[in-house]
């Protein structure tokens, strides 16, 4: 972000006459460059295109009656065509019934199509239907019936008069008003097709609203009457609109659509950038509209028409886009309304060159005393330059803050803001983009500031809002804390943290010893090599420097010099044979050497020696081909195991298995125990239990058994006592059967089956109305049930009674959380709320809905509405009883429960739950 600012001493004075003239000048072009007088501009030149979707033109509408409906702020509906598919009126008289009824008796053509179809066949229906359009078709061009449109080629012109609407953009005369009420509806009529009708309304809302988010001007208006002109000079004529009205479009649903209302919010003015080209370029001066008849004025123009002019009023009226976002502008920067050419500030910008007198703000020392002081509230972060800026204002400096999006400009805003409020001034905060107006008032927001902004932002500050505002600031009281001794103590908590921090840079800044380095530029060396370090043996990390604060760079170079030798020597040494590492005696002689060289070859001969001869012994099978290098241990381990158990191992044995014959004879035998285990097991599987505890007493039994039919088992003696047993068990199964298809309760209540045959008989002599009337008691609890019923609709009743004293239409059929919107706006309603349009329609509820009084006090009023709104509560949460419906089913209507049906349901199922207990 970049501060610039003028010098307020200048060398000589600015608000001369000289100087007041040229500002005086200057402003006048600026207010010529704000307008647009272009033919681009819609409000010098409308071009109405098939498909142009930023306007719609109004037919069969009377302008006056328009213009007063909607200046009041009546909403009224855009209202489109009749579709195509829709029935004709034409078609619904009482001759064309006639008509019809005999043609359907004796027109061959109809006739024959409809004997075509197959009543059963899939579209016979559709088949209808187009024989039926098919002979209304032909009637209508016998009885001398405009065709009717259809899809493929359709007049809207002749659709709209098929329907009884004009579909001439030349609106009808005063005299021309029809008795049938339509030109004093609330319909607007369109020349466009529902589905036409709704992409246009939609596609201009949305421009409107885009254009409003941008700039902050409402561009949505209504033009009454089109003047179509052409000077003596111009080539191409223009068609521009006389008169504008400021509207807003809402959307609504509804089952066929949306709907789009509109509503004035202002008042019908003259085309000010018409009559600003006329009057800058003609010479020509546009009569000014002072209200009333649309009609009038249209009369006033065409009798101000100039001599050689193309000058025609076309009384036409559409709802469009007219973009006036400079207007408002034009007016402000007007000389003889607004003295702004003495003001001191616009001289010094538009009289003085600039040159040498702006210059780069300077940044300050955020942490000076003096300069703090100057802006004590910061409410949003600052760095340097935006501090700066805030010092600037506060020392009454004028200067201009640049810099690109996200540098903190609108934090520096808000800052100032806050500054200002701080000392009790008052701000006016002006953006041309509404963009920039809600970033800061959404941060003033979360500032807790809010209620201290009065937006008057477009579209935005109405009346409402500003008593609104006003009012909330009227009712504004410092709330209870600590307040400014909080602020204080936070405010040294905030210098002592700072007077530490900036210990901390001092020390970190200050120089080590007479190294000639910082203690950061030390502390970030050391982090650098931090793993290097790590990496040492913890000998040589442990080895102190001696002095190292006071080495300078010459003896740091000679330390890393001398390191960097001894680690070459270290290297060398690595690299020598084990041998001679390991060896630590020294050789004083030459004799000496060779008798040591001697030693050795004798010493690598006898090794030799020693390696042939493991090679050819009989444990050659334990070595490896390097015997230097076996796991003497494990050959050990392995003879020991072999003493050990030499008592068992019998070296003839294993002499005798390497015998082929004997192998096989050991492979049979091991054949052999498998087989036996497998046929272990198998009668393990025959037995059902073969591990159980009683296996031996079956087994005993079934030999038995078996020696008592000569050792043999009879299977057609178990056949026929097989069937003996399955004979009793399908008697059983039976009974079983039957048991089964009775209730659970039944047959788990202890009862026989002559028991419930008998409470049975005593059910089927009931009627099925009294049957159908009981329900399920499990708990015993139809009674209590019952009588918590009677006693709620009772208290309801009573209830409902006292409050219909006060509220004689509250039926119970209005919505509780709207009544309790209500008493909350009448509630806390001050003397400029009750201006607001939320209290009026409160108090319009209260009043003209619910048929209160209008003498009962707010308090009254927002009292009865509560209750209301809690009866209304208590009887939905009654109606929607889940264990009420799950006792009575359907006997159970909420409020509207008959209690003698319920009594009677009572009265049945206290004796029969004792023979027949449901649930």
């Amino acid at each position: 972000m970049r501060v610039l600012h003028h010098d307020q001493e200048a060398s000589s004075p600015l608000l001369t006459d000289e100087n007041i003239e040229l500002v005086a000048a200057k402003l006048q072009e600026l207010r010529l460059r704000l307008l647009d007088s272009t033919r681009r501009n819609p409000l010098i030149n409308i071009r109405f295109t098939p498909t142009s979707t930023s306007f719609i033109r109004v037919v069969d509408e009377l302008p006056d009656i328009l213009r007063h409906n909607l200046s009041q702020g009546r909403q009224m509906r855009l209202a489109a065509l009749p579709a195509l598919e829709d029935e004709l009126p034409d078609e619904q008289t009482d001759e064309f019934r006639d008509a019809l009824f005999v043609a359907r008796q004796e027109d061959e053509g109809y006739l024959a199509d409809i004997a075509k179809i197959d009543p059963d066949g899939a579209k016979a229906e559709e088949k209808l239907m187009k024989a039926e359009r098919s002979l209304k078709d032909r009637l209508r061009e016998g009885l001398g019936l405009p065709p009717r449109q259809t899809k493929d080629a359709p007049s809207l012109a002749d659709h709209a008069r098929l329907h009884g609407v004009e579909p001439s953009h030349i609106l009808p005369l005063p005299g021309d008003e029809h008795n049938d009420g339509r030109h004093s509806d609330d319909d607007i009529q369109t020349l466009l097709l529902p589905d036409r009708l709704q992409r246009s309304a939609k596609s201009i809302l949305e421009k409107g609203r885009s254009f409003e988010r941008e700039t902050g001007v409402n561009v949505l208006h209504v033009a009454f009457g089109l003047l179509e002109w052409k000077s003596p000079d111009e080539n191409d004529r223009f068609v521009s609109p006389l008169l504008l009205l400021e509207i807003r479009i809402d959307r609504k649903q509804s089952p066929q659509g949306a709907e789009f209302y509109l509503h004035g919010v202002d008042q019908v003015m003259v085309n000010t950038n018409l009559a600003l080209k006329l009057q800058n370029e003609k010479k020509l001066a546009l009569p000014d509209y002072g209200g009333g008849s649309v009609e009038d004025y249209f009369k006033t123009i065409e009798e101000a028409t100039p001599s050689g002019w193309h000058w025609k009023v076309r009384r036409e009226v559409c709802v469009g886009i007219f973009p006036s976002s400079k207007i408002a502008m034009y007016h402000d920067l007007d000389p003889e309304k607004r003295p702004l050419a003495e003001e001191e500030t616009v001289v010094r910008l538009l009289a003085t060159t600039g040159v040498g007198d702006g210059a780069y703000a300077e940044t300050y020392g955020t942490d000076d005393p003096e300069v703090a002081s100057k802006v004590p509230y910061v409410v949003m972060d600052a760095d340097a330059s935006q501090y700066s800026a805030l010092v600037d204002v506060a020392d009454q400096k004028n200067l201009a803050i640049e810099g690109p999006p996200g540098s903190g400009k609108s934090q520096t805003i808000v800052n100032l803001i806050a500054s200002a409020l701080a000392d009790g001034k008052k701000v006016l905060f002006v953006a041309e983009k509404l963009t920039a107006l809600d970033v800061v008032k959404n941060r003033l927001d979360a500032a807790g500031l809010g209620n201290f902004i009065l937006p008057l932002q477009a579209g935005r500050g109405t009346a409402e809002t500003v008593y609104e505002s006003i009012e909330t600031r009227l009712e504004m009281s410092r709330s209870p804390g600590p307040g400014r001794h909080s602020f204080d103590s936070r405010q040294r908590a905030l210098e002592r943290d700072r007077a530490i921090l900036q210990g901390y840079l001092d020390a970190l800044g200050a120089m080590l010893g007479s190294t000639g380095l910082t203690v950061h530029q030390v502390i970030g060396h050391a982090i650098a090599t931090a793993e290097t370090r790590e990496a040492l043996p913890r000998e040589i990390r442990r080895l102190a420097i001696p002095n190292a604060g006071t080495m300078g760079a010459i003896e740091v170079e000679a330390l890393v010099s001398e390191a960097d030798a001894f680690g070459t020597r270290l290297g060398r040494i690595a690299r020598m044979p084990v041998l001679w590492r390991a060896s630590t005696a020294p050789i004083t002689s030459h004799d000496m050497a060779e008798d040591h060289a001697e030693t050795a070859a004798s010493l690598a001969e006898s090794l030799e020696i020693f390696e042939k001869d493991v090679a050819a012994s009989s444990i050659a099978v334990f070595m490896t081909a390097n015997p230097f290098v076996i796991d003497m241990k494990a050959i050990c381990d392995l003879f020991s195991a072999a003493a050990r158990e030499g008592g068992r191992i019998d070296p003839e044995l294993l002499e005798r298995l390497t015998d082929p014959v004997a192998r096989r004879a050991a492979r049979d035998l091991c054949g052999q125990l498998s087989e036996r285990k497998t046929l272990v097991a198998q009668l393990g599987h025959s037995l059902r239990d073969a591990e159980g505890w009683n296996v031996g007493k079956r087994l005993a039994a079934a030999a038995d058994f078996a020696r008592a039919r000569g050792r043999r088992l009879d299977s057609e003696q178990h056949r026929v006592r097989l069937a003996e047993i399955e004979g009793a068990v399908t008697d059983a199964r039976e009974v079983i059967c039957a048991a089964s298809l009775l209730p659970r309760s039944w047959t788990s209540s202890g009862r026989t089956l002559r028991d419930i045959r008998d409470g049975a008989r005593r059910i089927a002599e009931q009627s099925p109305d009294v049957l159908s009337l009981r329900r399920g008691d499990p708990m015993a609890s139809v009674e209590a049930v019952a009588i918590e019923i009677d006693n709620t609709v009772s208290r309801l009743s009573t209830e409902i009674g006292r409050i219909r004293q006060a509220l004689p239409s509250a039926e119970g059929s209005h919505n509780p959380g709207e009544l309790r919107n209500a008493a909350a706006a009448i509630d806390g309603a001050g003397f400029f709320g009750r201006m607001g349009s939320a209290y009026k329609a409160a108090r319009n509820t209260y009043t003209n809905v619910l048929g209160g009084r209008r003498e009962d006090t707010q308090a009254d009023m927002a009292r009865r509405l509560w209750e209301y709104a809690d009866w209304l509560d208590s009887r939905r949460d009654f109606d929607n009883g889940a264990r009420y419906k799950e006792v009575f089913g359907p006997h159970f209507q909420g409020f509207n429960t008959d209690r003698t049906a319920i009594g009677r349901v009572v009265t049945w199922s206290a004796p029969t739950e004792v023979v027949h207990p449901l649930g």
